[in-house]
């Protein structure tokens, strides 16, 4: 588990280290997007492949998860930097906005509340999940790079 997780820290770190850091650190969080749904519980996943137990997935599903968040919010700076207010007038930018404060939202009260009541905060974090995967296809029609397309395909695939 700790060589896996480090693989993957290793390799979100490696793209948002690409030249563009705002598509480049993008990139990262959508595949890092990706990575979290598929360690998730709601359906078939990574964890009943591999046969580990709900608790050994779960602590990859919350690193990666913490990973995404922190390159989704450096992303999100990066962006506001580059096109400025247009994070708020263009739809596939204001929805990855957000996407990324309701995912913030839903991790927020992990330490805070009884873990029955977390489990259904959480589902917050789903919903910015998919107010973020529109805008990863947003991003995919409006740009159709080879990149941008095969993180919404991933992204969509990790939904199956």
């Amino acid at each position: 588990n700790v060589m896996g997780i480090l693989a993957v820290i290793i390799a979100v770190v490696a793209v948002c280290c690409l030249p563009n850091s705002y598509k480049s650190t993008g990139i990262a969080a959508g595949l890092g997007s990706a990575l979290t749904i598929v360690w998730s519980f709601f359906k078939l996943g990574a964890h009943d492949v591999l046969q580990m137990t709900r608790e050994a997935a779960w602590r990859i599903h919350a690193v990666i998860g913490m990973l995404t968040l922190v390159v989704g919010i450096v992303h999100g700076v990066f962006a506001f930097l580059q096109v400025q207010r247009q994070v708020f007038t263009q739809w596939h930018f204001l929805l990855g906005f957000i996407g990324l404060i309701l995912m913030i939202f839903g991790v927020l009260p992990a330490n805070l509340v009884h873990y029955d009541k977390f489990k259904l905060m959480h589902f917050i974090s789903f919903w910015g999940y998919l107010l973020c995967f529109i805008h990863m296809i947003g991003h995919a029609v409006y740009l159709q790079s080879v990149a941008s397309i095969a993180v919404a395909g991933a992204n969509g695939l990790a939904l199956l």
